[in-house]
């Protein structure tokens, strides 16, 4: 009986086997499906408050949904963005998670002292020469906004960028 277990928890947390019910819970219409089986670049637990630029990648363009589940399926990684990677034990079986590939932005503006948002949120920017940078982006689709000042004015300005889904980004 204990060899029959043995056997049968091998195969049912087989790496690939865990690997096709992450691509499925990554690719899922719940931000908690999603949320469990994700971790951010460096290895922490994130909400479905982190997860909501995943989701609306997925209800823009629903070739990403399928192209994220194949290579997480066939865990390839050079061709999704997610990793996998152990996370502690079942039992006497290693478990895994998808952990978020780090994404970042460089935008070009003129705007100074500027917030960027995205959806409303606001994102850390780092301001650079003719511009700024928002680092530590989880993949998915953002809609940004810069909200500053314009150099010499005292008028507020707000641009709208286009979206821009980072998840194919792959290079950064």
């Amino acid at each position: 009986m204990l060899v029959i277990c043995f056997v049968g928890g091998s195969w049912y947390y087989s790496k690939s086997n865990q690997a096709s019910r992450l691509a499925t819970a990554v690719t899922s219409t719940d931000d908690d499906d999603i949320a469990t089986a994700v971790v951010d670049d460096n290895g922490q637990k994130v909400d479905g408050n982190a997860v909501k630029p995943l989701q609306s990648l997925y209800e823009g363009d629903a070739s990403s949904r399928a192209a994220i589940k194949q290579a997480v399926k066939t865990q390839n990684s050079s061709q999704a963005p997610f990793q996998l990677v152990k996370d502690g034990h079942y039992f006497l079986f290693n478990r895994y998670v998808l952990q978020a590939k780090a994404f970042g932005l460089m935008i070009k503006t003129n705007v100074k002292d500027a917030t960027v948002t995205n959806n409303g949120d606001s994102l850390s920017a780092k301001p650079i020469s003719g511009g700024y940078t928002v680092n530590d982006l989880f993949p998915g689709r953002y809609s940004l906004q810069v909200m500053g000042n314009v150099s010499g004015s005292s008028q507020s300005i707000t641009k709208v960028l286009p979206v821009t889904d980072i998840y194919k980004q792959l290079d950064n």
